[in-house]
């Protein structure tokens, strides 16, 4: 079965008090669905799929839903969805799959907005199949989405991946601006929310950030037994300011339990977040355990310049310096990669320039965020030239970088 090539949008449903509604744009059990436009990509249109009015029960919006068969999902444009619900929960979805083999890739998810409060989420790409199949997510762009309800305690995710142990990618995505409102303090932010399965993430570039009262996790890995992952070549960065007396934590990479096998080699990490008179509250990277075993973390810069940053956390202490963990991190590096413009809304905005972020290879990924061979393994999502012989433009002469 193929759906390709529609629009859909300009549709509202009114419901009441007690009456709530679920939307959805496609709804599939499998095939492939292909270059279709959910809600508007025109910049002057805020509500193109609008589900309005209701003020209780449990009000969903979904841009693509598909699951139970095999399934491709690309190229696929969902943007401009609101849930103004104000009820008590209520999930804003822009593409959702269940069980199956699912490919979901170069689709771009943006501005989806939901009021709902407490339980609800916002999620870009939602993944939950225990089908022992492979899955992917690669090459997707997710930003602008939010959750404007000033009592909001929820999550805003630009990908949650809960697959099955059957080896799965999640690769190239670029994910930035997930915000929640002012006054709710009690909300998480997360990039990629890792639940479930054996899985390699890379060449992933996250930037969030914002100045609102909210803990913000990049990579967030759980850890369950037997759900093994790898994360190569990601670029983490973390930016905003909050105001003094603010508790929110936020981390580049957050990895919560060492019970399944991981590797994690040739990232950045880098938090700039600061809390004005607040310390130890924002980290590169936090390891909420205290034995490393089955773990493999080498080859990674992290770097936390902000008020209150510090480089990372293992064993219940902060950690100021390297190694993070004794016996690791050998060649790994504490150093500004240097961002074109870090907090930029474009992923070349992540191309580092420090000379000294030299990685490894024999991860099995070969090539980069953009597409192009992997030569220099440099860390991060870009592939470039490190410790390289350059000619100066405009004198002509030759400069050895070492």
């Amino acid at each position: 079965m193929n759906i390709q090539k529609n629009i859909i949008g300009s549709i509202t449903t009114v419901g009441s008090a007690t009456i709530a509604h679920t939307f959805y744009g496609i709804n599939s059990s499998g095939g492939t669905i292909s270059d279709n436009t959910i809600g508007s990509t025109d910049a002057g249109t805020t509500n193109s799929i609008w589900a309005s009015s209701s003020t209780s029960g449990n009000q969903t919006i979904y841009g693509i839903v598909s699951g139970a068969n095999t399934t491709i999902i690309s190229g696929n444009t969902v943007s401009k969805l609101t849930n103004a619900a104000t009820g008590s929960r209520g999930n804003l979805d822009g593409i959702s799959i269940g069980n199956g083999t699912n490919t979901i890739t170069n689709n771009t998810i943006h501005d989806l907005t939901n009021a709902n409060a407490y339980s609800s989420s916002v999620r870009g790409i939602y993944l939950n199949s225990n089908t022992a199949a492979a899955q992917t997510i690669t090459g997707n762009t997710i930003y602008n989405l939010s959750n404007t309800n000033t009592s909001f305690a929820g999550n805003v995710i630009g990908i949650y991946y809960q697959g099955p142990t059957t080896s799965g990618t999640v690769s190239k995505n670029f994910i930035y601006n997930l915000s929640v409102s002012a006054s709710s303090t009690n909300a998480w932010i997360y990039g990629i929310q890792i639940a479930a399965g054996v899985t390699t993430y890379s060449n992933n570039i996250i930037s969030l950030g914002g100045d609102t009262k909210t803990t913000i996790c990049g990579i967030y890995e759980t850890g369950a037994a037997s759900n093994n992952n790898n994360l190569y070549f990601n670029t983490v960065y973390i930016g905003g300011t909050l105001i003094s007396g603010s508790t929110n934590i936020s981390y580049a990479l957050y990895s919560a339990v060492n019970t399944n096998t991981r590797d994690f080699r040739n990232n950045i990490f880098v938090n700039a977040r600061s809390t004005a008179g607040g310390s130890n509250l924002h980290y590169a990277a936090y390891f909420n355990y205290g034995s490393s075993s089955n773990l493999t973390l080498d080859y990674n810069d992290y770097y936390a310049t902000g008020t209150g940053g510090v480089l990372g956390y293992y064993n219940s202490a902060n950690v100021t310096s390297l190694p993070l963990i004794a016996s690791n991190d050998a060649n790994s590096k504490n150093t500004n990669p240097s961002f074109a413009n870090a907090g930029g809304t474009t992923a070349a905005n992540y191309l580092p320039s420090a000379n000294t972020l030299n990685g490894v290879s024999g991860t099995g990924i070969t090539t980069d965020y953009a597409g192009s061979t992997r030569i220099y393994n440099s860390m991060g999502a870009y592939d470039y030239a490190v410790n390289s012989i350059t000619v100066n433009a405009t004198s002509g002469y030759l400069q050895v970088i070492i």
